[in-house]
């Protein structure tokens, strides 16, 4: 590693001090750095002292701080600070990221399950969407520019950061940064086939082309069109070649089929119109293939301890409920009245009110005189009354009527009833 000899174990960039190498990328080394007041760890980008006298060069990398400040997404690393060494090296100062590149992952696992496939690229397109929605076309996305952090709710896929955005064309500054024409910028094997040909200016659409090649390596093993190949027969396949038809590497549903076949269109114009469009249509085919949600099972234990749980709270409310009732009061007796001779019997116990003495109730006697004891009449002097007699049982009486003296005397005046 070519090392810039005035950067040394413990030196100081601006606010940060070094404590550590972490590797070295296409234009500059990064170091392992922390904020001297806050005590924050950062990654400390440093342009190649071989480049640092390039104007171009050291344009170009502080687009990146410029381009990844004008983002501000969770999916896209993020820039604390950066400006010059003292002596007139770029720096970029960004967060420290734990994980591993997605082309380290790919080096290990070559491809991956379908719609772990997926969702990771959907992963990829949700932040690239930002960066085109603010105008930053990245032109060098490819594994290695991918980086994976460990998902904290516990997913099989991990967390996306997008890195290395030094390439990158500001559209709010296109006319004072235009690329130069016939500058092939990019690495051959994710290229978009206008990046090929060296045109300028290029849009979001060819980060689309590069998203398409991801994807096909993540399911096939390799890029559509190989990545141990000459840089010029690479070149040649982009602008001219078909793209690959995937089935014939793996076997993919047709929805899936159909997306990277779009990608991959020659002409910008064939492929999706946004980036927006793509996350839509992955979210569909992602919702497509989502196995149902079964419903929890309880199992016997916990049933058992529920019912458990379940009676003994019933058994003290009921319990409550009869401290707080008490013993059920009698009526009031009104003063003089008499309800019964003798002793009123007692209540049957029961559980529901405790048993207790009945108080006896006292009648008192009374006396009566000769003048009003009732008399005592005997059968001998009790009149009879005669017993009651059916009329129908009656035999039949014959009625003699007065008719006066205006009937003959021949005349039968008997009337039977």
């Amino acid at each position: 590693m070519t090392r810039d000899l005035e950067i040394a174990i413990g030196g100081h960039i601006g606010p940060y001090q070094i404590v550590g190498e972490l590797g070295s990328g296409g234009m500059g080394m990064v170091y392992r750095a922390v904020h001297v007041l806050l005590h924050r760890p950062a990654a400390i980008k440093v342009l190649r002292p071989e480049l640092g006298g390039f104007a171009i060069a050291s344009e170009r990398f502080l687009t990146e701080a410029r381009a990844t400040t004008a983002i501000r997404h969770p999916g896209i690393v993020e820039i604390y600070d950066y400006g010059h060494t003292e002596s007139g090296c770029a720096y970029i100062a960004m967060e420290l990221l734990e994980g591993v590149s997605l082309g380290a992952r790919l080096a290990e696992c070559r491809t991956l399950a379908l719609v772990d496939a997926l969702a990771l690229v959907r992963r990829i397109a949700a932040p690239l969407a930002v960066a085109h929605a603010r105008g930053v076309v990245h032109r060098d996305l490819k594994p290695d520019n991918v980086f994976l952090l460990a998902d904290h709710e516990g997913g099989s896929i991990e967390r996306v950061k997008l890195l290395d955005f030094g390439i990158a064309k500001l559209e709010a500054t296109k006319p004072a940064h235009r690329t130069t024409a016939g500058m092939i910028l990019g690495t051959p094997a994710y290229m978009s086939p206008e990046q090929c040909r060296g045109i300028s200016d290029c849009d979001h659409r060819a980060d689309l082309y590069a998203l398409g090649c991801i994807l096909f390596q993540l399911l096939v093993g390799d890029p559509p069109f190989g990545s141990n190949v000459p840089t010029g027969e690479l070149i040649a396949a982009h602008v001219a070649a078909p793209a690959p038809d995937i089935a014939r590497f793996c076997a993919v549903p047709a929805d899936v089929r159909r997306l990277i076949a779009r990608l991959l269109a020659k002409a910008p114009e064939d492929r999706p119109s946004s980036t927006t469009e793509v996350v839509a249509e992955l979210d569909r085919i992602l919702a497509a293939r989502e196995p149902p949600v079964a419903a929890p099972q309880l199992g016997f234990r916990f049933a058992l301890v529920t019912a458990a749980g379940l009676a003994m709270t019933l058994a003290m409310l009921g319990a409550w409920y009869r401290w707080w009732r008490g013993p059920r009061a009698e009526a009031p007796i009104p003063d003089g009245a008499v309800r019964a001779l003798g002793t009123k019997p007692a209540l049957a116990p029961s559980d529901a009110m405790p048993t207790r003495d009945v108080p006896t109730l006292e009648v008192p006697t009374i006396e009566l005189d000769a003048a009003t004891r009732p008399i005592a009449i005997d059968a001998a002097t009790r009149p009879t009354q005669p017993a009651p007699r059916n009329p129908r049982d009656a035999a039949p009486a014959e009625v003699v009527p007065d008719l006066g003296p205006a009937i003959p005397a021949d005349v039968n005046t008997v009337v039977t009833p």
